[in-house]
């Protein structure tokens, strides 16, 4: 193969490829012009790049003009609308004399932007009159960036209702609602249990979305019920997510509701029937502090006869009852997510557990944790009823707080094929009772098939740092690979 000459740039601009070469181009196509299909080639994808790059100085133009008439529309950029409550006004003016009315886009009826704040107290005296806004209208606040259209005062389905009579529906972005578009108050004093229900319920019903909690608030709640029964026709799938911004923080205020005394009670139906028929999937919690009162034996988050459920970076602490409750629930993934200060309620003798896996209806199975952490609890983990299939990778189980009970702080009963990875197991409190009893009991229904009841540790450290007058481990149908134990007064049974 011949060598390819490439010449600069500026000799191929004047190298016409379409007609009769010269003499002088015989040096860049070769002398017997075998690289002339090539330079046609790159000539052809010139002018086809030259065209688009025309189209798209063409549209670019097309969208500055489109802005400058958006903004000639509006008034100076300085005035867009700034929406005011003035006492006895028929319609609410802006500085330059317009009303709302001239700021309306005529072919959504959309206003551009607001200082439109929905509180309390606006919902006290905003209404249709003061708004000056047809039905059909869409209100954009300036504070958090919500979006409401002006429903008719005769609509039976809305999102807010002012006492004054003015209904609002909220409209998402990208299937994102902010829970700041309905009037909650979010100062850690004002209890906002029915906005954020009505939110929750809103995005059910509509068949799923996100619920983002936003704004470095502290939004005050008795109980929040998340259900399969709030979804359309009742779904098995319910594509729900709660999530924070890594500001906001859901605070308990102790009282719960009927049915569960549980802070967060996520469920399916409780009666009978097949999975598919009571149980509730695909829900995720994500990036939210969640704090509770000590002092008051509630749950924090118990999730009842669900599966597909995905918690991620969330932190539950001082809860007087279990932390995170697993109820029947199954193929669920956990990471980075805490557990801290829960189990006993303060001034208590008895309680239960930070993390509590378990079962009644069926088992809490298969269920995957990763880099999670269970501290501060007196009672750290439990797991019962049958359940098996769960594996912890990476996790942390200390117990830093004094254990007034008689129970064990890690407390394995009637479980079977659950696997500990390069887990911690920490014993920072005095006590006589011992950190960790592995019970021999077998489930009957494991029995019944033959399971085989193992419980495997790998890779795993144990630390105790503190006097014991029992021993420290008991321990059957038990295998430890690989593990490291630290000096302990007790001792370790098997």
């Amino acid at each position: 193969m011949s060598e390819i000459f490439l010449p600069p740039v500026e000799q191929l601009i004047n190298v016409d490829l379409f007609t009769a070469l010269q003499e002088s181009d015989v040096g860049q196509f070769g002398p017997d012009y075998t690289n002339l299909e090539r330079y046609k080639q790159a000539g052809e994808y010139a002018l086809e790049a030259q065209m688009y790059a025309q189209m798209a100085e063409d549209y670019g133009n097309q969208t500055v003009q489109k802005v400058q008439q958006i903004i000639e529309n509006a008034g100076d950029a300085g005035t867009l609308l700034t929406l005011s409550l003035p006492t006895g006004a028929s319609k609410v003016g802006t500085e330059n004399g317009k009303t709302v009315q001239d700021y309306l886009d005529s072919t959504n009826r959309r206003v551009l932007k607001t200082a439109f704040s929905l509180t309390e107290q606006s919902l006290n005296t905003l209404n249709y009159i003061s708004l000056g806004l047809p039905v059909g209208s869409y209100v954009q606040t300036l504070d958090n960036d919500s979006t409401y259209e002006v429903l008719d005062e005769m609509s039976t389905e809305f999102d807010i209702l002012g006492t004054s009579g003015l209904k609002l529906n909220i409209i998402p972005k990208k299937g994102v609602w902010d829970i700041r578009a309905w009037p909650v108050a979010g100062d850690g004093v004002t209890n906002d249990t029915i906005l954020i229900q009505k939110a929750i319920d809103k995005i059910l019903k509509v068949g799923g979305g996100t619920l983002r909690f936003s704004g470095n608030k502290v939004y005050l709640y008795d109980q929040l019920e998340i259900s399969r029964g709030k979804t359309p026709n009742n779904n098995f799938e319910m594509n729900f997510i709660i999530e924070g911004d890594g500001s906001a923080r859901l605070k308990h205020t102790g009282v719960t509701g009927s049915g569960s005394n549980a802070s967060i009670w996520v469920h399916g139906n409780l009666g009978s029937g097949s999975t598919s028929a009571v149980y509730v999937k695909n829900f995720t919690l994500r990036d939210l502090l969640i704090t509770g009162n000590v002092a008051v034996a509630t749950k924090g988050v118990l999730l009842q006869r669900t599966t597909f459920i995905k918690m991620e970076r969330v932190t539950i602490t001082d809860f007087g009852n279990n932390g995170l409750h697993l109820l029947d629930s199954y193929d669920s993934t956990f990471v980075a997510v805490e557990v801290m200060a829960s189990g006993i309620p303060t001034g208590a003798l008895t309680g239960n557990y930070g993390l509590l896996l378990s079962g009644s209806y069926d088992q809490s199975n298969a269920n995957h944790f990763f880099g999670c952490r269970v501290e501060m609890c007196p009672l750290i983990l439990a797991i019962t009823s049958g359940c098996r299939h769960n594996y912890f990778h990476n996790c942390k189980f200390e117990q830093g707080r004094p254990n007034p009970s008689t129970s064990n702080p890690v407390y394995i009963k009637e479980a079977t094929e659950v696997a500990f990875q390069g887990c911690q197991f920490v014993q920072n409190a005095d006590s006589n009772v011992r950190y960790m009893v592995i019970t021999p009991d077998l489930f009957p229904y494991w029995v019944t098939y033959g399971t085989e009841k193992l419980i495997q540790f790998s890779d795993c450290s144990f630390v105790c740092g503190r006097d014991y007058t029992a021993y420290w481990l008991d321990i059957n149908y038990s295998s430890f690979n690989n593990c490291e134990f630290s000096s302990c007064p007790g001792e370790i049974t098997s």
